[in-house]
């Protein structure tokens, strides 16, 4: 989510930057996949200590989201129709796609080290029973301050990973067992009274119907797709909650109603007790515009309130 529109070639500003983004995209993946080849495992975070030296990390945990986001960049360097396909828009800018090749060959050479990563991947973090992540680990995402117990994101990054992960034929799985599996996610997260996905599994979210900015993943993954006519339910829903409640205000996106001290890690809470709770967080408000945009079409209003968003970070990145 922090870097998924890097490979678009839409939001180019020239060929030479187009040229450069996939550059540094093709150096970061195959970094990437070298060390996770090394490890034999995924980090979170990857620490250059000299030239050629690198030190894998986890901050707080192992990662929920690390091997979907190498998985996400392999298909984008492979298919210029991906990322357009997610997020469709009219634009007249065709910057051609330059790294199929190079992504071609970084999923042959890496081939078995994916397949080995993706098997300990969801071996490890998936309940047999539930078919759900298992509510007694803990793992480090996009809101990785905070301590969560099998949460919404995390479920829908999981399946989103296999799913990827069988378009790049490194991961069999039926047809008929993903929409099982996005079927059961659904409806143990899905509250219907208030409109939401619940954050977690945690007694305390469900008993306060807890929401989270991450919810928004479901555009980006492809989750939920807006033409059709249950998901459009479920995400129309989410953006009423976030309406209602004013989290888009004064511009979007606050992470959730109410600060969680309790479940930070203890580093974060001394240092920052509202991190990922009431704050505004950037990249979220940026998946929130755009859900907005891909339902304003039969939700006029929607597209006015895109574009005020937009204003106010405009407004406010010239100001500051």
């Amino acid at each position: 989510v922090f870097y998924n529109s890097l490979l678009d070639s839409r939001t180019a500003q020239s060929r030479t930057d187009w040229t450069k983004r996939q550059s540094i995209v093709l150096k970061t993946v195959a970094l990437d996949l070298e060390i996770f080849r090394l490890a034999e495992k995924e980090y979170t975070t990857i620490i250059p200590l000299r030239r050629h030296n690198y030190s894998g990390i986890n901050m707080y945990s192992r990662p929920s989201d690390s091997i979907y986001s190498i998985l996400y960049t392999l298909v984008a360097l492979t298919d210029d129709t991906y990322i357009k396909n997610l997020f469709p828009m009219q634009y007249t800018k065709v910057h051609k796609l330059q790294t199929r090749s190079a992504g071609l060959m970084l999923i042959e050479n890496y081939e078995s080290t994916l397949q080995f990563i993706l098997k300990q991947y969801i071996g490890e973090i998936i309940d047999k029973r539930t078919g759900l992540i298992k509510k007694d680990i803990l793992l480090s995402s996009a809101r990785d301050g905070i301590k969560r117990e099998s949460s919404f994101y995390d479920n829908v990054i999981a399946w989103a990973t296999v799913v990827l992960a069988r378009r790049l034929n490194l991961y069999k799985i039926t047809d008929t067992n993903i929409a099982k599996w996005k079927e059961n996610i659904i409806k143990t997260f899905w509250d219907s009274n208030e409109g939401l996905f619940i954050d977690d599994l945690s007694e305390e979210s469900i008993k306060n119907l807890a929401f989270s900015a991450d919810s928004f993943i479901v555009t980006s993954t492809g989750f939920l797709n807006p033409t059709d006519t249950t998901d459009k339910y479920h995400l129309l829903g989410i953006i009423e909650y976030v309406r209602e409640n004013k989290l888009d205000s004064p511009f979007p996106l606050h992470y959730a109603k109410i600060n969680s001290p309790q479940k930070l890690y203890k580093p974060v809470k001394y240092f920052a007790k509202s991190y990922m709770g009431k704050s505004i967080w950037s990249h979220w408000g940026m998946e929130y515009i755009k859900a907005l945009i891909l339902l304003s079409k039969e939700n006029p209003t929607y597209l006015k309130e895109a574009n005020k968003h937009l204003a106010s970070y405009k407004k406010n990145i010239e100001k500051y």
